[in-house]
């Protein structure tokens, strides 16, 4: 608890990656100086930042820092999320089910790495739009729910291969 005030301005004051600025930087129009960057400046005899004589001069110079940085980090934001894009679709392979096949559903809340993630088997009730299923639980009268094609994968069952055999 001590620590959290120090951890949060450190957090504050990096950039990130996505956007190229600090939190600080976005908010406040410049990057706060910590305890380290004063004790910094006046060591090495850099005189600090100037404030401006008057309210309405640093007014002005305030919002036009903000307004550019806030551009180019909605800039650096779009281009952090085309790179995320292509990182994705690059490993991303197209599933395709058909009404009647057999699921495994990837659990959204499992707690630890060694938990099962998924659960099942489900069917295939329903093709919807967006790459959206429509799937029941097999063998029960759950209700069926509808999930995006990323949270499922085939089921490839221990009864269908005993059966096969």
């Amino acid at each position: 608890d001590e620590a959290l005030p120090y951890l949060l301005f450190a957090y504050r004051d990096a950039p990130q990656e996505s956007l190229g600025y600090s939190p600080n930087e976005l908010v406040f129009g410049k990057d706060v100086r910590g305890p380290l960057d004063l004790v910094k400046a006046k060591w090495e005899g850099v005189d600090t930042e100037q404030c401006p004589k008057r309210a309405s001069e640093y007014l002005e110079k305030l919002q036009s820092t903000l307004e550019k940085v806030r551009k180019v980090a909605g800039e650096n934001l779009e281009e952090a999320q085309e790179r995320q894009k292509r990182h994705h679709d690059a490993k991303a392979r197209p599933r395709l089910f058909q009404v009647g096949d057999k699921v495994l559903l990837l659990k959204a809340d499992h707690v630890t790495k060694l938990e099962v993630a998924w659960e099942g088997p489900f069917e295939v009730i329903q093709s919807l739009l967006f790459d959206n299923y429509l799937i029941k639980r097999v063998g029960t009268k759950e209700k069926s729910i509808a999930v995006h094609v990323e949270r499922l994968k085939p089921f490839n069952g221990r009864a269908e291969i005993e059966s096969a055999g």
